[in-house]
């Protein structure tokens, strides 16, 4: 097995461990709010402390881009761990097992390595960049459906009430097309939904590098495409998202893309 996704999948496994551990036991959680509906808890951060260690362990001379305790490392190397400990916070304090922990590896400026865990199922998304997504072990692809018409779109809608108007166009849209609206509350899963084929789309706003990166990867490495809401390359950092299939993103695109 590739050695840096080796020691992803054992970072993601300790950090699921602990969530894991969290529920069967019923921690009481000390829940705290970073922003408005932006939620940590102490499993956050013990999870994400756990694959900090396990990482630098590994590669002490890698730097690391976290959720919650920010860079760390050497940040001039030429990989960085991008790493989302409980993407699906608000969901886990509610007790909806809907959450996954999520982490990928930038290498020179590009996303190479990329594992999607669900400590629940045990699922186990991965991707390397140029050798494909799977799933368990099974190779993944995105639906071949090119039919609009009853897909599933999964939308990350954003708290922040600027963003309405086209939220709306949003909604609109996939009611004119008579698609089936999702909001899960975690990006990661979306997004390795869509390399399964489960999902035919997501659309995202307001979103941050550790919400997106090994989903994106897998997409792509699934045979999807990822792109900003504006059609171009600036996903991971632009704040914005779009993934579908080949056959239906130049479809939805134009219809939901932002202008400059």
């Amino acid at each position: 097995m590739d050695p840096f996704l080796n020691i992803a999948i054992k970072a993601a496994r300790k950090a699921g461990d602990l969530i894991t551990r969290a529920v069967v036991q019923q921690t009481r959680l000390q829940v705290s709010e970073k922003g408005l509906n932006n939620l940590v808890t102490q499993i956050d951060q013990a999870a994400e402390a756990a694959m900090i260690e396990t990482l630098l362990q590994a590669y002490p001379d890698h730097g690391i881009l976290a959720e919650e305790s920010g860079k760390s490392g050497n940040l001039q190397s030429q990989q960085i761990w991008i790493i989302d400990p409980l993407d699906g916070t608000a969901n886990f304090i509610r007790g909806l097992p809907q959450y996954t922990v999520s982490i990928a590896l930038q290498t020179q400026g590009r996303l190479s390595h990329a594992v999607v865990y669900h400590p629940l199922t045990q699922d186990l998304y991965v991707a390397i960049k140029g050798q494909g997504a799977q799933l368990n072990d099974h190779r993944m692809r995105v639906s071949p459906d090119p039919t609009m018409a009853g897909m599933l779109f999964s939308a990350g809608i954003p708290h922040q009430k600027a963003n309405i108007h086209q939220i709306n166009a949003v909604i609109q849209f996939m009611q004119d097309e008579h698609c089936n609206l999702r909001r899960s509350g975690t990006t990661a899963l979306d997004l390795a939904y869509v390399g399964t084929g489960a999902l035919q789309a997501f659309w995202g706003m307001d979103v941050q590098p550790w919400d997106v990166a090994a989903g994106a990867l897998i997409v792509r490495e699934a045979g999807g495409m990822v792109m900003d809401l504006w059609g171009g390359e600036d996903y991971l950092y632009g704040g914005t998202i779009f993934a579908s299939t080949p056959k239906l993103i130049k479809q939805i695109l134009p219809r939901i893309r932002l202008e400059k």
